[in-house]
């Protein structure tokens, strides 16, 4: 097997241990908050996918609200923005609803260029890649 495959391979199956070890740790958290179980799924999301920043939230029944629940370290320390907005509505919201609307996976890769969904940043957000 060649050195780049086996470190791929290495690699996969790193990644499928964290993430068995993240779902193990979840399911021992029976007693933990709401907003505990939100910080934890977060977390470990953003270091399994290699992100930088991410948020977690839920939709009402009827997917018309978004409402957030847990926002990465990084939000925090370096977001200005006035307010502290919970909730969204999906209608008004920018790209990162429509998932929600499509019901589907959406992936931005560059976020600079345009893009039909797009409404803009409020000012001193989180600066996005």
């Amino acid at each position: 097997m060649r050195i780049d495959r086996r470190k791929r391979v290495q690699e996969k199956l790193h990644l499928e241990e964290a993430r068995l070890e993240a779902l193990l740790r979840l399911s021992q958290m029976s007693k933990a908050s709401l907003s505990e179980l939100a910080s934890f799924a977060l977390e470990q999301g953003i270091k399994l996918t290699g992100s930088s920043i991410g948020f977690l939230g839920f939709l009402s029944k009827d997917e018309s609200v978004y409402t957030l629940h847990a926002v990465s370290k990084n939000v925090v320390r370096e977001c200005k923005v006035v307010g502290d907005p919970v909730q969204w509505h999906i209608s008004e919201a920018g790209i990162w609803a429509d998932a929600v609307r499509q019901h589907k996976t959406l992936f931005i890769n560059d976020y600079a260029k345009p893009h039909p969904s797009k409404k803009g940043l409020p000012e001193g957000h989180v600066r996005i890649q």
